[in-house]
């Protein structure tokens, strides 16, 4: 089965997505399934890599503004707030 994971983060980022979507991969992988990652680039990050024999990809190629990234990170928290107010 070919499984697709499209996410905010990813290796190497540390936290608890990029933790459990990289587990799952590597097991959906050991049980013969083919696995892809596709989710935002950090700065300085490749665009494309192979990680534990998982293809990630990264976009977009360029890296995204860091203020964009802090406004992003920012609008992702006000709805948190309003979410669990």
């Amino acid at each position: 089965m070919k499984v697709f994971f499209a996410s905010q983060s990813f290796y190497p980022l540390i936290g608890g997505v990029s933790t459990y979507l990289m587990n799952l991969a590597v097991g959906l992988k050991k049980h013969g399934h083919e696995v892809v990652e596709i989710h935002l680039r950090p700065p300085f990050e490749e665009s494309e890599e192979e990680v534990k024999g998982i293809n990630v990809y990264r976009v977009p190629r360029e890296p995204l503004d860091r203020e964009l990234l802090e406004k992003y990170s920012h609008f992702k928290e006000l709805l948190r707030y309003h979410i669990l107010k």
